[in-house]
């Protein structure tokens, strides 16, 4: 059976791009799209681009900050293809004056959590699945990268090495892309599209861009 994905944070970007590179793999993916005032637009954008290549694309709505929003859509995705095979959290934008400090830590490192928790149980009960983390490397860097955003981002890094630790022995694979903002789109989809398709157990634990692959140890 197909492999079924589930990203959040697919409306725009690299999201969206990675969603429909998945999507033109064969993978059958659910593209997570927030609340907002460009959400119809992205919904016509995926089910314009789905109906165009023919490819399994679904556009569904996820808020990452709501615990019913996230609850909703697992259900829904489980409904329609009995399981998620692979978790993709994309998160991160730029901090703007305009939102709480609060906002950055809800939206990626608890919305991260939130998604794990209605996903992982089924992946652990398969004994099969895949989580994949696309970060920010510049967020390692203090000195270059101070503010509010980039310490959440931090944050949600430190929080995909430690998940990687607690469900490798259920089965359940992890890949940590690194994304400096340097490569092109392009390549960045690339990447991760390569890192679903292989095989399981020979996934990289981490990709960093320009493309370098470490182990997990």
């Amino acid at each position: 059976m197909t492999r079924t994905i589930l990203i959040s944070g697919a409306s725009a970007g690299i999201g969206a791009l990675t969603a429909r590179g998945l999507a033109d793999a064969g993978f059958v993916v659910y593209a997570g799209i927030p609340a907002g005032g460009g959400r119809a637009a992205a919904i016509e954008d995926v089910d314009g681009y789905a109906a165009a290549h023919d490819v399994e694309l679904r556009a569904i709505h996820l808020d990452v900050t709501s615990d019913d929003s996230v609850d909703a859509a697992v259900e829904s995705v489980l409904s329609d293809r009995g399981d998620i095979d692979v978790l993709i959290h994309h998160f991160g934008h730029a901090a703007s004056a305009s939102e709480p400090d609060i906002f950055h830590y809800d939206a990626d490192v608890l919305g991260a959590h939130r998604l794990n928790r209605a996903v992982l149980p089924g992946m652990r009960n398969r004994g099969d699945g895949q989580l994949l983390w696309v970060g920010d490397s510049a967020a390692r860097d203090v000195e270059l990268s101070p503010d509010r955003h980039f310490a959440a981002e931090a944050s949600l890094d430190a929080l995909a090495v430690t998940t990687a630790r607690e469900v490798a022995r259920f089965g359940i694979d992890t890949t940590v892309v690194d994304n400096p903002g340097g490569p092109e789109a392009a390549d960045v989809v690339r990447a991760i599209v390569a890192a679903v398709a292989a095989v399981k157990g020979k996934r990289p634990f981490r990709l960093r861009l320009p493309v370098t692959c470490t182990s997990a140890t």
